[in-house]
């Protein structure tokens, strides 16, 4: 199993601290993508999904058997084996996530429960130890939870754990802030159709140049990182761990696919959802979203619809090249220009543009809203989702290779999400370590759709 170099902190001056780390996995390839977290003294190393639709990060405890799943085969969390392991009991600041195991609730220890939108199922006690993040933020103590049951999709995945990046208390960048004085802010960058990506913790800093400015001494903060734009988060009393932001319009090439008052006041509005494959948005707008695509492919006359990759989702749309003939196919270089590939799809498919209240403005390749077939070369399906009447989220697939920052402290202190288009493998490259990069080259042609990446990883509340 993978076992990689970990990054080191970058060193800023006073609150400007950040460290960057790779991520790994894919769309493609796993559904989600994972950092590699280091927990306790001796550290050990544990895959966990990046997770911005939960509160809670854990891993599996020495003492949970067949009930948690083999994963990665990485030895489960013991906490007898670390030097700087405390329980956390009931009744303590620390049992934020929990309730209280037993009728001595002082004493007790504190205990937790969660259930995920797709049936799956977690269970255990918190337990406070250190996480270390390399370099000068080294060893800092957080609250994690170390279960003792895992049930369904949790219990099936190859990942260990999860890492908890909602917007609440004992979620993992805000401990990180409040416990230890840092800027309560991170950002993931998840990579394009090969995965990978960073995930960092502080602010990255951003290119600072003026284009128009002659000063030779100018100097640059970053060069892989534009600057970024804000839209502020909306307090969502039903939701307070959600991310919820304010949708102004999608538009797919030049023509409008919705408006704001398509997409506000419906459930939960727009949630960003890291732990989510695909983009999943109210039956109006994916009714018009794929009014609009099957049009542009009639007039286009380049692909056909085609039959999706997974019986058990029979609503897939999907596009490949139309039945040509076989000798041509393979013959002529021409022919060639005529099959979609992952690098040429904006020349069969309309960029998506993604409008946020603010001015903030992302105009997206295809690849943002299109996985992999695999079961068809050269074909590729729509992964935006009807959601029926409920809200939007926005998943993985649309925010490859682009830096979304969840700043907390900005906004006057309610918060806001910053989003700029960005070459991830770059961003790790020049803020991470030397050889972090992502997976490599993946199969193109495994399937993008398997069942296992449908996962919603929302908490249900």
């Amino acid at each position: 199993h993978h076992r990689r170099r970990r990054a080191l902190l970058q060193e800023g001056d006073d609150d400007s601290d950040f460290a960057t780390l790779p991520l790994h996995g894919s769309v493609k390839e796993h559904g989600y993508y994972y950092v590699d977290l280091r927990l306790g003294t001796p550290p050990k190393q544990f895959q966990v999904i990046v997770d911005t639709g939960s509160t809670l990060t854990y891993v599996p405890c020495s003492d949970c058997g067949s009930q948690c799943g083999g994963h990665t085969g990485a030895p489960p969390f013991n906490v007898e084996d670390s030097t700087t392991s405390e329980k956390v009991n009931c009744g303590t600041e620390d049992c934020h996530e929990g309730g209280c195991a037993g009728s001595d609730s002082q004493n007790s220890q504190c205990v937790y429960q969660k259930s995920y939108a797709e049936g799956s199922a977690v269970r255990g006690r918190l337990v406070k130890d250190v996480v270390n993040l390399g370099g000068g933020y080294g060893d800092k103590a957080v609250v994690f939870g170390c279960t003792t049951k895992e049930t369904g999709g949790i219990h099936a995945q190859v990942a260990d754990g999860l890492m908890g990046l909602g917007n609440g208390a004992n979620s993992f960048q805000h401990q990180l802030a409040k416990r230890h004085g840092l800027r309560d802010a991170f950002s993931l960058c998840y990579g394009g159709f090969d995965g990978g990506g960073a995930v960092s913790f502080g602010k990255v800093p951003q290119n600072s140049l003026d284009a128009n400015s002659l000063d030779p001494n100018q100097q640059n903060a970053s060069l892989s990182v534009s600057l970024l734009k804000y839209t502020p988060l909306v307090r969502n009393p039903a939701h307070p761990s959600y991310y919820t932001v304010t949708t102004a319009e999608w538009r797919l090439g030049m023509a409008r696919v919705a408006a704001e008052g398509d997409f506000s006041g419906r459930a939960y509005g727009t949630v960003l959802d890291s732990g989510t494959t695909f983009t999943y948005v109210p039956t109006p707008v994916f009714t018009s979203f794929k009014t609009l695509l099957d049009g542009h492919i009639a007039s286009d006359k380049k692909l056909v619809p085609v039959p999706g990759p997974d019986p058990d989702f029979p609503e897939d749309v999907c596009y490949g090249v139309a039945a040509l003939d076989g000798e041509n196919l393979h013959e002529s270089n021409s022919a060639h220009d005529l099959r979609p590939t992952e690098k040429t799809l904006q020349n069969f498919f309309p960029n998506l543009t993604l409008a946020f209240v603010g001015e903030l403005s992302l105009n997206l390749p295809p690849g943002n809203y299109l996985f992999i077939h695999g079961k068809i070369d050269n074909a590729f399906c729509l992964g935006v989702m009807d959601n029926g009447e409920s809200g939007t989220l926005v998943g993985g697939i649309t925010t490859r290779n682009v830096l979304v920052e969840y700043d907390m402290d900005a906004n006057g202190g309610g918060g806001a999400v910053g989003l700029a288009v960005t070459d991830c493998a770059a961003m790790l490259a020049e803020h991470g370590t030397r050889g972090g990069g992502g997976d490599g080259a993946n199969d193109t042609n495994s399937s993008d759709a398997t069942k296992s990446e449908r996962n919603n990883n929302t908490e249900r509340t």
